[in-house]
């Protein structure tokens, strides 16, 4: 049986947009293993600041109130991205707001992070996970178009322990950002973000802490069609 000529063009065009997709897929897996450099991140990674020791399969965090940031410059920026990581939170640095996660960062003033958080001492020190944006500088609901954004509600209050390692996952596509956090395979928080307003929609892993100690290991990611 023979194809007529437009059959079998197209057939063929479809191949060659699927071996496209195949080719853009791109996989990475960090375990925390490679020497520190000289500004004490690994290579493929830069961080914002001190706070950041690196040791055999572990790389963890000691930070101030202030956010510090792990950059995983070694994965491209991407629309289409899955991170993946072990996060166990620790003793607190601050009795202010403390955060540990993961994310997707453009820069410091744009990113995703799925994190989870702790309140301040004064209010009962509660514990909650969350998806928040960071955009033009602005944090959440300080920026007047964040309302825009549609958000599902998320699963649970998810009281977290401290010392438990928990699976985090976010997985990035040009129309939402969903994050799940996970023991022993219960999602115990799932919510995502849907782009309905102006969002940060491209970038690179990252891990973040913020007035909560962290250890992150196993992290991957997956970036474009897959």
């Amino acid at each position: 049986m023979h194809l007529r000529l437009p059959t079998a063009l197209a057939v063929l065009v479809s191949i060659i947009l699927a071996a496209s997709s195949i080719a853009m897929a791109a996989s990475f897996s960090e375990d925390f293993t490679k020497p520190a450099g000289t500004n004490g991140a690994p290579a493929g990674w830069t961080f914002s600041d001190t706070g950041f020791t690196l040791t055999s399969g572990v790389l963890s965090a000691n930070p101030p109130e202030n956010k510090i940031f792990a950059e995983w410059t070694a994965v491209p920026i991407g629309k289409v991205l899955t991170v993946t990581a072990k996060v166990t939170a620790g003793e607190t640095t601050t009795d202010n707001w403390k955060v540990a996660g993961i994310g997707v960062l453009a820069d410091e003033d744009h990113y995703w992070h799925l994190a989870l958080v702790e309140g301040p001492d004064a209010d009962g020190k509660k514990h909650s996970a969350e998806i928040v944006q960071q955009k033009d500088g602005n944090w959440g609901g300080t920026d007047p178009s964040y309302a825009k954004l549609t958000f599902t509600t998320p699963t649970g209050g998810f009281d977290w322990k401290p010392g438990v390692t928990y699976d985090f996952k976010i997985v990035l596509t040009p129309s939402q950002l969903d994050g799940t956090i996970s023991e022993a395979g219960v999602v115990k928080f799932e919510q995502i973000a849907q782009f309905t307003g102006p969002a940060v929609t491209a970038g690179r892993p990252m891990l973040d802490a913020g007035g909560l100690k962290a250890r992150f290991s196993a992290v991957t990611a997956v970036t474009g069609t897959n």
